[in-house]
C-alpha cells in the first residue's frame, strides 16, 4: 500500500518492519497521529 500512495506514515505501535518502510514514523497511536501530522506538514 505504501508504494501506491507514494507517501507513508506508520502510527505508534506499528510493527518494526512497517515503521522502517514508512516515510514517517509517528510516536502517537492511530487517530492521535492526525493532528500533529497535519500541524507538522503545514508549518
Amino acid at each position: 500500500m505504501f508504494e501506491i500512495a507514494r507517501w507513508s506514515v506508520a502510527v505508534g505501535g506499528a510493527f518494526a518492519y512497517v515503521s522502517q518502510s514508512a516515510d514517517v514514523a509517528s510516536p502517537f497511536a492511530h487517530g492521535k497521529t492526525i493532528a500533529p501530522l497535519v500541524d507538522a506538514i503545514l508549518s
